[in-house]
């Protein structure tokens, strides 16, 4: 429990801010959207970015719940943290966090108009 509240906490401080450059990196907070070969697709957490792909090399490392991963632990939904050079597409690093909240559907009770 205390690894779960330790990432939670520390995926929280790594999202200050959606995107910020730190060194010669750049940060993106975000849901993956779409995942094709070694393609990711993520919609940043800030309002009004717009949906950003990046490449997964066979050196990106991939952190799910601070253990080692690969990109077939990667699932659409899942909210990640991303590293990668400035001006450069390839992740040097993604750390997965825990998928995003999926809305309940509505239902006709939802719609009922009180009269």
């Amino acid at each position: 429990m205390k690894r779960v509240i330790g990432f939670a906490v520390a995926f929280l401080i790594m999202g200050a801010a959606s995107a910020f450059a730190h060194g010669d990196a750049v940060h993106v907070r975000g849901t993956v959207t779409q995942i094709a070969g070694q393609s990711v697709t993520i919609q940043p957490t800030t309002k009004g970015d717009k949906l950003m792909t990046f490449t997964v090399a066979d050196h990106t490392e991939i952190d799910k719940m601070g253990k080692v991963s690969a990109l077939k632990d990667l699932k659409v939904g899942d909210r990640v943290a991303v590293e990668m050079p400035k001006g450069k597409t390839e992740a040097e690093s993604i750390k997965i966090g825990a998928a995003a909240p999926v809305k309940p559907a509505a239902t006709a009770a939802d719609h009922k108009h009180k009269g």
